[in-house]
């Protein structure tokens, strides 16, 4: 080929990649741009070009390559060359963000150093534009710190997973679910809730090295439900492996839950099965039959037997020894993590020496009885709140007729026919017959409003269809006594049961005679469930509240996992002397049979904790107390409804997504109970919490929702990352995005009054910096990041998205409003980013540039403390809304001091984000606080020393805290500086 031939394809090539460079098609421009310099080698604009297109994918490493040989291309005085100016600017910005990341090192650096140092020459020039001499003074500045982040990344990692990433409450107290309401699942067969989540996992598809290693999360582990169902499945599975296959296998499951008393019962209950494993042999059969009524006691009775209750507090007691050994001296196959050793102690505690008072009479108060609710509420409408309270009532009606209106017949079909069809209902009519069908309509519109108030129970009660009438009695047996049951063995304990039973079972509607010697019987031996209690029940009441709860709703849901995971020709009958605990026998049976054949194979890890703050440590190798050797990655995880609270599927994909084996069937499963009424479909769930819609989570967050259904089941699988360039959201529409996440942190809207409809809003914004760094594993490009970071943090970033300040869930129709492009005011915020990058931003994986005044290590930070009366809060919204919901955040300001003041900037933290209200950086905002504590009056946040310093010396500055849902302050008076002390 001629040269001319040559030169005229490579200005072709040129011309075609220009084309799809300005399309941002950046891939196709790249091979084009490199068709050009092939064809022309000689020509140092092809290079350029080429290193243009490199740099927007975010590949610098190829970028810097490109750029050092069109260098070498420019003939003549190169200072002189525009496109050598051009080059020197984008070298600067290639060695900033190369050197960061990893893909450029000091040695390529060393040897491009003569090529280097030519281009910073011209950013010495007196004539050099102003954005070359800044790029080179960014480059200056990184280069200088690199050795530094190379050396503090870890720390700095470490410190970003420790801070809080959720905003707080005005109770801080944790709540504590006694009993599960999921039907039981097998993680590797489905996911509990219908025929259409069976999902399984075919072990005997997966490689050895896979088995040898399989990891299984329970994240809000509850009362452990799913773990002995997905024990029971997993021997299943494992039995049908091959011997090669069987001899490989191990597996782990990790036991996580933010509730200490919750990880307690459940070490109890595996403890008892252990006692089942080791010496069932050994006892004689009355023995067993003890310790297995001690099991489902435990596990589903609200008050035991005496005899259960002995052996449960001599097991409590044996627990107390071993956990406070070194090591702690529990079986092999029981791990239970050391720093949730003195929750679970604590709580055990508690169960052993604080209960003493507690009586069965009491206990039954709370449990499907009207007596004690009714005093309870009397006292409530009796007292100030009174009117507060009808009024709350109101709203919450209101709420959910509204939330049900916005329904279609067939979600509420959906909804309430399997419901109904356990109340007696017959299924909807059909269209030909309209007048039939609109009134089954009404009715079941009027459940769902029930249900949304809290007056109607869901769970399907099928029980009959495993037995007949046997279960009839016994719920008669329970209406007298509130309790299950015994075997006969253990009825002949005490004269009169097994003739009182007997007498039910041969007529169960007509009276028992002595039932009265019974009853009294039960109220003065029996005692309550000790594993039931927790330390931080509220002390008013000091019992667990088990109102309205359908305890042969349990059972059934144990009875059908029996027959689902068994084979017809397996499958035990429910015998007729116990029914209840038949069931229970035949479920941990099959538990414990599975323990013997996976001894050896299985362990299982019990961790405390937040779930998206250990899945961090884990991932960053923080969770320095777990051993080295257990798992940091899971092939599937059970997240619970731990979703409803922690931001949904936004955080499931920034923190729970990473922490999932990227090999097919791996998969992150959740269910929704907290406020499955409010959502019309899964694309408003999804829309509400991430800003996105189910097909645009791989584009921007690098996962895959499968399924996302408000009354079923929500699974997400990991993708490969980093996503190809081309498949990735633009930069554009990245911005845009991250614009809306933000400004939803700041100003979020209104959230519900309903109790069963409560929507969570919690992120701070520790997970908006979270987020950027999970956005550079995806493949975003580092200087993409950085830029809208630095937008932030320099305070001029421009938009036409708007804040949404209307009543939750938030309609996906936001995604296309837009106003006027503006400026927006992000200065108040500034104090809150400083707290956060202060100690963390060594472990960024891009550079930023930080204002002058922030400061740039945490040892520049104090955390500082207001002590307040409990009495200088103000209720007039906490009565009316959740105390557990995650909304506070803290005001500074400088001004006029009072409540209405405090009020006045709560109700317009959108005009501050406008720029109307605080632009003379008189306010600053936070939403991440260290402590809030109503009970103590005790808050506790954190700040630049100097600042605070600045603060005391000019005076007037003020803190209040305040809830971002009812956007008003929650203290009577703010607290002046000179009452905010360092810690």
């Amino acid at each position: 080929m001629s040269t001319t031939a040559a030169k005229d394809d490579a200005t072709e090539f040129k011309d075609k990649g220009n084309t799809k460079f300005k399309q941002q098609l950046y891939q196709d421009a790249i091979k084009f741009y490199m068709k050009a310099e092939a064809a022309d080698p000689e020509e140092a604009v092809y290079s350029s070009n080429l290193s243009a297109a490199f740099y927007e994918t975010g590949d610098y490493a190829l970028c810097f390559e490109a750029i050092c040989r069109a260098a070498q291309k420019i003939s003549g005085a190169k200072e002189a060359s525009p496109l050598f100016s051009r080059l020197a600017a984008r070298l600067a910005k290639t060695l900033c963000f190369g050197l960061r990341a990893g893909q450029i090192t000091f040695d390529s650096i060393q040897r491009h150093a003569e090529a280097i140092q030519g281009f910073s020459d011209i950013a010495k020039r007196t004539d050099a534009a102003g954005e070359l001499v800044a790029s080179w003074a960014d480059w200056q500045r990184i280069e200088k710190d690199q050795e530094r982040v190379t050396a503090a990344a870890a720390q700095a990692r470490s410190r970003l997973s420790s801070l809080p990433i959720f905003k707080l409450s005005t109770d801080s107290s944790l709540h504590f679910f006694t009993l599960g309401h999921d039907k039981p699942m097998s993680i590797v067969d489905d996911w509990g809730a219908h025929d259409l989540d069976r999902d399984p996992l075919h072990l005997d598809q997966l490689p050895t090295t896979t088995l040898s290693r399989l990891a299984f999360f329970f994240g809000g582990v509850g009362d452990a439900r799913h773990v002995y169902g997905s024990i029971i499945g997993i021997h299943a599975a494992f039995n049908r492996l091959s011997k090669n296959k069987k001899s490989k296998f191990r597996t782990h499951f990790t036991l996580l839950d933010i509730h200490p008393t919750a990880l307690a019962r459940d070490l109890c209950m595996f403890l008892l099965l252990d006692e089942l494993l080791r010496k069932e042999g050994s006892y004689d059969q009355e023995t067993v039959i003890e310790i297995k009524a001690t099991i489902f006691y435990t596990f589903l009775g609200v008050i035991v037997p005496p005899y259960c209750h002995r052996r449960f507090h001599a097991l409590v007691k044996n627990v107390i020894e071993r956990l406070q050994q070194s090591p702690p001296l529990l079986p092999a196959w029981i791990h239970v993590n050391a720093d949730s050793i003195p929750g679970i102690l604590r709580s055990l505690h508690h169960w052993d020496a604080g209960l003493a008072n507690k009586t069965t009479k009491e206990m039954l108060r709370y449990h499907n009885s009207w007596e004690g609710p009714k005093d309870i509420l009397k006292d409530a409408l009796a007292s100030e709140a009174g009117a507060g309270y009808r009024e709350m009532k109101e709203q919450r009606q209101k709420e959910s007729e509204e939330i049900v209106s916005r329904k279609t017949d067939d979600q509420v079909i959906s909804f309430f026919q399997p419901m109904g069809r356990t109340q007696g209902f017959d299924p909807c009519p059909g269209l030909d017959k309209p007048v039939t069908r609109k009134l089954w309509l009404d009715i079941a519109r009027e459940g769902m409003v029930k249900w949304l108030m809290g007056e109607l129970d869901d769970e399907e009660d099928d029980i009959g269809s495993d037995a007949g009438d046997i279960f009839q009695s016994e719920m008669k047996w329970y209406e007298k006594t509130r309790t299950f049951v015994p075997p006969a063995v253990l009825r002949k304990r005490y004269d009169g049961l097994n003739e009182a039973w007997s007498s039910i079972r041969r007529s169960p509607g007509k009276s028992v005679p002595r039932f009265s010697m019974i009853t009294n019987h039960v109220n003065r031996d029996w005692r309550p469930n000790s594993s039931l209690f927790d330390a931080q029940t509220k002390p008013h009441i000091g019992y667990p509240n088990m109102e309205n709860l359908n305890m042969f709703g349990s059972v059934s849901l144990l009875s059908q996992f029996n027959r689902r995971m068994t084979p017809a020709s397996k499958r035990k009958s429910i015998n007729e002397d116990h029914p209840s605990l038949s069931v229970g026998e035949i479920f941990f049976d099959s538990v414990v049979d599975a323990l013997k054949t996976l001894q050896g194979r299985m362990t299982l890890e019990f961790l405390q904790g937040d779930l998206m703050h250990e899945l961090a440590r884990m991932r960053l190798k923080a969770d320095h107390t777990r051993p080295a050797h257990f798992p940091r990655t899971y092939m599937r995880m059970w997240l619970s409804n731990v979703p409803d609270y922690t931001h949904g599927v936004l955080n499931e994909a920034i923190y729970a997504v990473q922490s999932l084996e990227c090999e097919p069937g791996s998969v992150a499963g959740a269910n929704c109970m907290l406020n499955k009424g409010s959502w019309s479909n899964g694309d408003e769930l999804c829309y509400h919490y991430a800003h996105l819609l189910p097909h645009e989570m791989p584009r921007f967050l690098g996962c895959k929702i499968t399924e996302i259904d408000p009354w079923g089941a929500i699974k997400i699988e990991r993708l490969p990352t980093p996503i190809p360039a081309q498949s990735l959201a633009t930069q554009s529409e990245l911005h845009t995005w991250l614009t809306r996440v933000l400004f939803s942190t700041l100003a979020p809207g209104f959230s519900s009054t309903n109790a069963n409809a409560r929507i969570d809003y919690p992120n701070n914004l520790v997970v908006f910096i979270d987020l950027l760094i999970r956005l550079h594993g995806v493949g975003f490009p580092e200087h993409w990041l950085s830029a809208f970071i630095n937008a932030i943090l320099s305070d001029t970033l421009t938009t036409d998205v708007a804040p949404y300040l209307g009543q939750f869930p938030i309609p996906s129709s936001e995604r296309r409003r837009c106003v006027p492009r503006r400026k927006v005011n992000l200065e108040p915020w500034h104090v809150d980013l400083e707290n956060i990058l202060a100690g963390s931003w060594e472990a960024l994986p891009f550079p930023i540039s930080f204002p002058l005044t922030f400061a740039r290590s945490h040892e520049e930070l104090v955390q500082l403390q207001v002590d307040a009366s409990p009495r200088a809060f103000t209720y007039a919204s906490l009565h009316m809304l959740s105390r557990q919901a995650p909304v506070l955040g803290l005001l500074l300001f400088r001004g006029k001091v009072g409540r209405n003041s405090a009020d006045h900037l709560a109700q317009n933290i959108h005009q501050v984000l406008e720029g109307k209200l605080g632009t003379d950086h008189s306010v600053h905002i936070l939403t991440m606080v260290d402590e809030f504590d109503i009970k103590t009056g005790k808050i506790r946040w954190r700040m630049n020393q100097q600042r605070f310093k600045q603060m005391q010396e000019e005076g007037g500055w003020v803190m209040a805290p305040y809830r971002s849902d009812a956007r008003e302050s929650i203290v009577s008076q703010p607290f002046p500086s000179g009452s905010w002390r360092k810690m």
